[in-house]
């Protein structure tokens, strides 16, 4: 039986803190089983994100606190609920792999894939089941 052309795997979202990186995020993502390049796996995981920000976005923040009668009354008023300023536009994800990519760049976080740091945006790594992939964002002292 010939393997599927794109596998789940894992990808981490870590903060590095101090010495050890605290682990803050890990989510799915369906890549294709092949060779793919950093800036690619970039552009599908930015891309992802996005998506389901964006339908996220279309949901009510706040009003799941407030009785209908008051939620109406808060809506009638004019008034906007915590998170209804950032549900008015949806996000585009060119300009955020973008800024991803110049964040990678800049080396504002670095990329762990199959336990070896890739520096280069065009550094390519096989993806299969066995793959994983870690995103570090490094937080600077003040």
């Amino acid at each position: 039986m010939a393997s599927p052309l794109y596998v789940e795997i894992e990808i981490a979202t870590d903060y590095l803190v101090d010495s050890d990186a605290e682990e803050l995020l890990s989510s799915k993502i369906r890549l294709p089983r092949k060779k793919l390049s950093v800036s690619e796996i970039m552009r599908l995981k930015v891309s992802q994100e996005i998506h389901a920000f964006n339908e996220r976005k279309t949901e009510s923040y706040g009003a799941e606190y407030l009785p209908p009668e008051e939620y109406a009354e808060t809506l009638a008023e004019g008034k906007e609920l915590l998170g209804d300023a950032l549900k008015k536009g949806k996000v585009n994800p060119d300009t955020e792999y973008r800024l991803c990519l110049r964040a990678f760049i800049e080396h504002k976080f670095k990329i762990i894939i199959n336990g070896k740091e890739t520096r280069e945006a065009r550094d390519e790594f096989a993806i299969d089941e066995d793959s994983t992939i870690r995103f570090v964002r490094l937080v600077p002292y003040r």
